[in-house]
This record gives structure tokens, sequence and C-alpha cells, in this order.
């Protein structure tokens, strides 16, 4: 009888994670196709863009979770590799269709000449701060089924080839053509906040979410933390916001964007844990 129930018990975890698991992806991808739709329908300053800044927080999110998979999930670094870069472009061909929609095809193939070329080494930046947490301080996640496996001195030349070739697409941005002192600049701005986002956002998120026991108090801290972010925000608004020349609507577009990043990695993380998988972390 007690095996019966065991065996009721897997079986409903298996089709809720299945569910959970359906729900991230569908929301990722209509987050991707419908953020550029939706700003040629709403205006900055309508209501109706809190969907635009909701859109933008759950593929914030996206990336962060595709960054995850890549630094702290199980299995061979190689196959996790070939997962998060066939995820990424099918997240940016979905962005890509919904471009498409809204602007035309030359709107589509500039944005694919600018956006492509910068994600590997936008991505390569996210990760940064995940594979210190990995490396130093035992940082992974692991189920029963399957075990972490340490990287391999083939995975490290790998990680090094593609720093390489991320650093040699960033210079194709635009066709090259905007290679000057204010590009690197910007790239600069772009892996600064990249790596700001993944080890003041995902870092603390991670552990809350995966490494504390209780999953309901995990998910507790990580929305105090985003409540926390968003009232800090605004309280910087207050000394910052006339030089900045930022309004009312700029400071709820942010904040929507950070509570809907906050609410997908609780969505992915309850899938995670509903599959089995945990965060340990062993200091070496």
């Amino acid at each position: 009888m007690m095996q019966a129930k065991d065996g009721e018990a897997w079986r409903w975890r298996d089709w809720a994670g299945l569910w959970l698991l359906l729900g991230v992806a569908g929301l990722s991808l209509l987050a991707d196709l419908l953020l550029v739709p939706l700003t040629n329908v709403f205006n900055q300053r309508h209501w109706g863009a809190v969907w635009v800044y909701a859109c933008a927080g759950v593929i914030v999110a996206q990336g962060g979770i595709l960054t995850v998979l890549l630094a702290w999930g199980p299995g061979p670094f190689l196959m996790r590799l070939a997962l998060h870069w066939c995820l990424a472009f099918g997240a940016f061909t979905v962005w890509l269709i919904g471009l498409g929609i809204a602007e035309g095809p030359r709107d589509l193939s500039d944005a694919t000449w600018i956006v492509g070329p910068a994600l590997p080494l936008i991505s390569l930046a996210a990760q940064a701060p995940l594979w210190i947490a990995r490396q130093w301080c035992g940082w992974r996640l692991v189920n029963r089924e399957t075990p972490s496996r340490p990287l391999l001195i083939r995975d490290l030349m790998v990680a090094m080839l593609l720093a390489g070739v991320s650093l040699s697409a960033a210079r194709c941005v635009d066709g090259g053509r905007s290679i000057d002192q204010e590009f690197w600049l910007a790239w600069g701005i772009a892996i600064a906040i990249s790596a700001g986002i993944s080890t003041f956002a995902l870092l603390p998120a991670g552990f809350c979410l995966l490494g504390v026991n209780q999953f309901t108090l995990g998910a507790v801290l990580t929305w105090s933390f985003a409540v926390l972010a968003v009232v800090a925000l605004w309280a910087a608004s207050l000394f910052f916001g006339p030089r900045l020349r930022l309004s009312a609507w700029d400071l709820t577009g942010t904040s929507i964007v950070i509570l809907s990043f906050a609410a997908m990695l609780v969505l992915a993380a309850l899938t995670a844990r509903t599959w089995g998988y945990t965060l340990i972390y062993v200091r070496r």
C-alpha cells in the first residue's frame, strides 16, 4: 500500500514539474515574441506599457535562467553548453519573428547584425560571477539521478576558446562600422550591467530559491530583496532623479521590470525544485 502511495506521489510530482516547465517555456517565448510588437501598440506613458515592462523583466530573467543552467547545472559541460546556446538561439529567433512582424524585414536584418554578435560577450559577462561561485565555493545544482561532474581540462580549453570567440563576435556588431571610443565605452557599460545583475541578483536569488531548504522562505526572501530594490530605486530618484531627468513613468517601468524578473526566477526555481534539483555549496 505504501509503495502505491509513493508511486502516486512520484507521478504527481512528474506531472507538476512538466506543467511548470511548459509554463516557464511558454511565458519566456511569449515575452520574446510580444516585446517589440507591444512597443508599437503602447507608448511609454500608457498604462498598457505595463505589459512591455513585464515582458522585458521576463526576458532578463530568461537570460539569467540560461546562465544558471550553464554555470551551475549538472551533467557534462559540453552538453550544458550545447543546451544553453540551443535554447538561447531559439529565444533569439522568436524575438526576431516578433521584430519582423512589427518593424519589417529591413529592421530585422539590422537587429540580427547588432544583437546577434553581442549576445556571446553579454552572456560571458553574466556567467563570470556564477562560475566564480562554482569554482571557489562549490555552488552547483544536483539531483538524485544526475550527479554533478567537475570541469575537465578539455572543458577549460573550450571555455577559453569561447571567450576568444565572444570577443571577436563583439567586434562584428553592426558589421564593425561603429568601432570607436564610444563603441568600447558602450561595451564596458553593457558588460558592467550584465555582471552586476548576475552578482547582485542571480547569486542571492539562486542561494535563496535553490539553496535554502524551505522553498517558501527562499521565495519570501527573494521577493523582499526585489521590493527592497524597488524602494531603493525610488529613494535614489529623490536625490539623482532631477539630474538624470527620470520621470515617474521611468521609475514605474523599472520597478515592473524588477518585480517581473523576480517572479520569473521564483517560477523557474519552483520548477527546478519540483524536478528534484537543489543547490549545494561546498567550499574548496
